[in-house]
């Protein structure tokens, strides 16, 4: 979610499930696969954050992507509003807060894999789990301490309106505006996927700029030379 980046590169994996990319929402319609890979499909695989207005079915956000993103918006300001340090949004309390909570938000597993998607001809689930779970410990750090500064401006916020969304069997994309004190609202898009009970996000744009796309960029590289554990050598450098 960093505002730093220039990228502008439309994409988003459903590589795992064969699954062509979808456009961005703002500026194309979610396209429509035929009723053959829809049957085919039917086995979907598989997120920051408040409208706070009511919701019906709140614990059954299946069938509604735009209720799971009110349900992690309402969650991140919940949590706000409960920690007197993080309340005032300070650098550390936000920082030690994402550290241990950036998973329940975005998915990130998906992340990786998305991120490594052509890079590599390896499969993360041969990694050992050890290493796994470190990769994910070190992207986690990687993106928190990288956008802490869009993390602020989510943390100040005052509402999430959420505009519209399209569902493409699997996949959605959420349009939202973040409401912020005294500025113009803020473009932010979700775009998740379908897990096994729930739509899990695993991609952010703030404006032009992909989350996917801007690690990509950077750990590509990497990933190609060295695989998953490329990515998690280079993490852990970066993050020193």
């Amino acid at each position: 979610m960093s505002t730093n980046a220039n990228l502008d590169i439309p994409y988003d994996s459903r590589h795992d499930a064969g699954i062509k990319p979808i456009s961005r929402l703002r500026h194309s319609p979610v396209p429509t696969m035929p009723a053959s890979r829809r049957l085919l499909a039917s086995l979907a695989l598989f997120i920051s954050f408040s409208c706070l207005a009511p919701m019906a079915a709140a614990d059954d956000d299946f069938e509604d992507p735009k209720l799971r993103v009110r349900l992690l918006y309402k969650k991140f300001r919940t949590d706000i509003a409960a920690d007197k340090q993080l309340k005032r949004c300070g650098d550390e309390a936000l920082r030690n807060y994402l550290e241990g909570h950036l998973g329940e938000f975005i998915d990130l597993n998906s992340l990786i894999r998305d991120i490594a998607f052509k890079q590599t001809s390896e499969r993360l689930d041969d990694m050992p789990d050890d290493r796994q779970l470190k990769l994910e410990m070190e992207l986690t750090k990687f993106v928190v301490n990288d956008n802490l500064a869009a993390f602020k401006q989510v943390c100040t916020a005052g509402k999430l309106q959420i505009i519209s969304s399209e569902v493409d069997f699997s996949v959605s994309q959420v349009e939202t505006n973040l409401y912020r004190h005294s500025k113009r609202p803020l473009p932010v898009d979700f775009v998740l996927v379908r897990g096994w009970d729930k739509w899990l996000l695993n991609n952010v744009y703030i404006g032009e700029i992909s989350l996917v796309d801007k690690y990509r960029e950077q750990l590509g590289p990497a990933i190609a030379s060295g695989g998953y554990e490329g990515m998690l050598n280079r993490l852990i450098n970066l993050n020193m």
